[in-house]
């Protein structure tokens, strides 16, 4: 999914989606439960994955292809 494809189905800005990915913003709750329907997930369940990723010790690639070790 491209980040105009979910921009489009959380409502919220191409720009925004960005933000997150890259680490600039932080979302609040009302975001957060945005980007899960956009992505057809629970906030909870959208929470669970990424604190899977984070703790096989991998943050997927944020747009550039790479992936690197959790801080």
């Amino acid at each position: 999914m491209t980040q105009e494809d979910l921009a489009e189905r959380a409502e919220v800005s191409v720009r925004f989606i960005s933000f997150l990915e890259t680490g600039k913003r932080q979302p609040s709750l009302r975001a957060l439960a945005a980007a899960s329907s956009g992505l057809g997930l629970t906030m909870s369940q959208l929470v669970i994955d990424v604190e899977q990723l984070l703790g096989s010790g991998v943050v997927p690639d944020v747009g550039d292809g790479v992936d690197r070790p959790a801080p």
